[in-house]
């Protein structure tokens, strides 16, 4: 299953919300690559802005690793992965 807040609560990445609200942030996430790419934004925002933006940021990921993306190589290249997209 999908671990969610530290426990089992979705059997498949399909049961998981695009938006989560909790009482002090907004979830929002996409799932590729059988990954799934989180953003926390603590005030109200348009989630296809933030959805948007997570995708182009994978394509970024996705060209600089040559389509290799998967949770070994984000894990091994953590910084590499943020001096991609920062």
């Amino acid at each position: 299953g999908i671990v969610l807040g530290g426990c089992n609560q979705v059997k498949t990445h399909r049961e998981v919300l695009p938006v989560i609200t909790t009482p002090h942030y907004y979830l929002i996430n996409v799932y590729r690559c059988g990954l799934f790419f989180l953003t926390t934004v603590q005030k109200e925002v348009s989630p296809l802005l933030v959805i948007e933006i997570q995708h182009r940021i994978i394509t970024i990921l996705l060209d600089y690793f040559k389509n290799r993306l998967d949770e070994n190589t984000v894990r091994e290249n953590f910084f590499s992965c943020l001096s991609a997209v920062g």
